[in-house]
């Protein structure tokens, strides 16, 4: 009796490590893929990227700011036509009420109503505990010119969206251009900088030996150290410089600031594109991306004269409803009866209220 006991118990104990394993295995396992995930989202942040000019500005048009919002006013204005749309499809509309009167009022009457002697009343109560309502309503719009007109507004804005979005995307090449062409002339000219004080160095360094050998003097030895000195903090802010306008090439593309950019284009690879390549330009006026957002922003001027001149011609819509009442003593008779049996349960209703009050009013007056 004692040996199964004991044996129950170590198997007990040796359930309960095994349960208490599996969730330290759980809870490791949880564990390293949260961890995997927030190293690939730091490499991914610490990432190294390289743009081509070209690949910089298709980047840019996919990621940056300004076309994401572009982007957005365009999902909106195609969703506003739909709103716009749904507005001349048919519309049905359901309703329903329940009331529990815990306590019906109670009001008096004549007594002579019920055959007892004038000046006399008998107190009754109208109505009954329970009342449930419900309706059905169809609409469907004929006729409405502000409606017509805001059709047609909503599909011009979303053409004037669209145009928006073209022109917003030009501008952000134009930026991204500039910004890397600046990261470029910076770049050379902190290169240039820093050879020129590798240069001025070793100059220094040999005049230097000159002077302690006797072969030159100690004034000139001072101004080269000098001019060393002040050709490194050149080289330096350079430096700066070319972060400065890298973090702002990385804000025109969309990219972190803790990704690194490398430039694979240069300054030759540049002067030998065209005009169009950086930066998009038209000779013909009436071809302009701001000539055709002027055209369409005249076109929704018009429809909203057209609008305000439409509010003054009358509207026609049809309608349906239908609507049923149900009236009860008891809730039971909801569940049986069903919620639209009104006319059974206010005629019955009536009859058993009808019924009672002639017994109450009947007793009182013998």
């Amino acid at each position: 009796m004692s040996t199964s006991k004991f044996s129950w118990q170590v198997t007990s104990i040796t359930g309960h490590n095994i349960r208490r394993k599996k969730t330290n295995y759980s809870l490791m396992k949880r564990t390293i893929l949260t961890l995997a995930v927030l190293a690939g989202l730091v490499s991914a942040a610490n990432a190294q990227l390289s743009f081509s000019l070209k690949e910089a500005q298709d980047y840019a048009v996919k990621n940056s700011f300004n076309s994401q919002k572009a982007q957005l006013d365009v999902e909106a204005a195609k969703s506003k036509i739909k709103e716009t749309l749904a507005i001349g499809l048919p519309q049905i509309n359901a309703e329903g009420s329940y009331n529990d009167n815990i306590q019906i009022p109670t009001s008096v009457v004549p007594g002579q109503f019920f055959g007892g002697p004038p000046g006399s009343f008998v107190p009754v109560k109208f109505g009954v505990r329970h009342q449930a309502s419900g309706s059905i309503t169809a609409t469907q719009l004929i006729f409405n010119g502000s409606y017509i007109v805001g059709l047609q507004a909503s599909r011009v804005f979303a053409e004037f969206a669209n145009i928006q979005k073209i022109k917003t995307d030009i501008q952000v090449r134009q930026d991204v251009a500039a910004a890397y062409f600046l990261v470029m002339v910076a770049n050379e000219n902190a290169r240039t900088l820093r050879q020129s004080a590798v240069t001025l160095e070793k100059t220094y360094e040999q005049t230097k030996a000159m002077y302690e050998n006797g072969l030159a003097e100690e004034q000139s030895a001072d101004q080269l150290r000098i001019t060393l000195n002040n050709s490194r903090n050149v080289a330096e802010n350079s430096q700066f410089i070319v972060e400065q306008v890298t973090g702002m090439l990385k804000i025109q593309m969309g990219l972190p600031q803790t990704t690194e950019v490398i430039l694979t284009d240069n300054t030759e690879t540049l002067t030998q594109l065209s005009a169009g390549d950086l930066m998009i330009t038209q000779d013909n006026p009436t071809s302009t991306i701001d000539y055709h957002l002027a055209q369409t922003g005249l076109r929704l001027q018009e429809l909203n004269l057209k609008n305000k001149q439409a509010a003054y011609l009358p509207t026609l819509a049809l309608f349906a409803t239908h609507q049923e009442n149900s009236f009860a003593n008891q809730f039971s008779q909801f569940k049986y009866k069903g919620f639209f049996s009104g006319k059974y349960n206010r005629a019955k209703t009536y009859r058993s209220y009808f019924f009672q009050r002639h017994e109450t009013s009947a007793g009182g007056s013998g």
